[in-house]
């Protein structure tokens, strides 16, 4: 019998989980003309998420084009990624697709290479002081809405990891070029989507930038227990009680991936070993689990000062709603407040913890605060 927990991958079918009012609400936002911002930690679900959306999206006839950010490390990256997710999209005749093209990419004059199975991959040859010029940067991301105009269709663009744009050399012109062109599109909404709250929020919160406030916020929490009981039920078997599907839940804390993750090494363990499922194969399973990652959480730690370890066991020992209350700064010995401001905004920006909406920080891996309170003295 196949395992039924999938993670690490593309979630779809009956393995996809809820999130109901999320697609309906986001391909709502998108099909009114509006942009959305999409952000959660790694491993929350979003690109099966928005994959779900461009199901939608196109079973009403729309285009939709993926941008993968992480995989953009300079311009001329940028410019490839672009033009190869019109040749991904289009499904027209060589011939035809050649010529829209040439059309909406003159300036640029890509390359068009032809793979097996006769399907057109993009490359693009153009030196880099002509793709930053403005005219062409203009030329690239008008292309989309320019392309949408010919198929006489409404485009839907989803931007994946689009934080990164951050760390690329030119990443405050292209952002600017962006804006300029993308405020005029008619045809075209734009999804973008992180993980990195921090960064992602600061292209679209701060006043100062060119994306400031160009579309609704959407941040992905952990999914209801409500939800998880009857899907890990279901999944496990007759044998998985509500309460050790709870049990379950209070270990992973809901994560979408490490939810998935946990009942996928569960399932193992008791099928092929013949184990019986019991709050015993729950705790062998998370002690294998922890055992298994020694190497990678002690490597978490490793790169992290004393002053932030310490604040990590604080927070791994109560996830405080209000992390600079004197009474909490007072028992955990933490110090002034700056200093743990100045520790707080590494771990943020190192993602090991996150701020929920409430203002409680807490752990983005939950597996790495139960390695702490395993291998370290807690603080009292």
């Amino acid at each position: 019998m196949k395992n039924p927990f999938v993670f690490g991958k593309v979630v779809q079918g009956d393995l996809f989980l809820n999130r109901e009012m999320e697609i309906s609400a986001i391909t709502e936002t998108l099909l009114s003309g509006q942009n959305i911002i999409c952000y959660s930690p790694r491993r929350y679900g979003k690109t099966s998420l928005m994959m779900k959306v461009s199901e939608k999206l196109k079973e009403q006839g729309n285009v939709v084009f993926l941008i993968d950010f992480f995989r953009v490390t300079s311009l001329q990256d940028l410019y490839n990624i672009y033009a190869s997710s019109i040749a991904e999209t289009d499904r027209s005749p060589l011939k035809v697709f050649l010529s829209i093209i040439q059309d909406i990419l003159p300036t640029i004059n890509p390359k068009v290479v032809i793979k097996p199975p006769d399907s057109p991959t993009v490359e693009i040859s153009v030196p880099l002081p002509v793709l930053i010029k403005s005219h062409s940067l203009n030329e690239l991301f008008n292309s989309l809405e320019q392309y949408c105009k010919k198929k006489k269709k409404k485009g839907i663009v989803i931007f994946d990891e689009f934080q990164e744009l951050s760390l690329i050399n030119d990443g405050a012109l292209i952002e600017k070029e962006m804006r300029s062109a993308f405020q005029h599109h008619k045809l075209v909404s734009y999804a973008f989507l992180g993980s990195k709250q921090n960064l992602l929020k600061g292209i679209f919160r701060d006043k100062n930038r060119p994306f400031y406030n160009f579309g609704r916020h959407f941040e992905l929490d952990v999914i209801e227990s409500v939800h998880w009981i009857d899907f890990i039920n279901k999944k496990m078997g007759k044998e998985c009680s509500a309460k050790m599907a709870d049990d379950i839940l209070m270990i992973t804390e809901n994560h979408p991936y490490f939810t998935q993750m946990f009942c996928h090494y569960l399932w193992e363990y008791t099928k092929t070993r013949s184990k019986p499922l019991d709050a015993s194969a729950i705790q062998n399973v998370l002690l294998e689990i922890l055992e298994r990652d020694e190497l990678l959480m002690s490597d978490l730690w490793e790169r992290i000062t004393i002053a932030e370890r310490h604040l990590l066991k604080a927070i791994a020992a109560e996830e405080p709603e209000n992390i600079y209350e004197k009474s909490f700064l007072l028992r955990h010995s933490l110090g002034t407040a700056s200093s743990v401001q100045k520790a707080l905004k590494k771990l943020l920006d190192l993602d090991y913890i996150r701020k929920y909406k409430t203002g409680r920080y807490v752990f983005v891996n939950p597996f790495f605060k139960r390695w702490i309170h395993s291998n370290t003295i807690r603080v009292s």
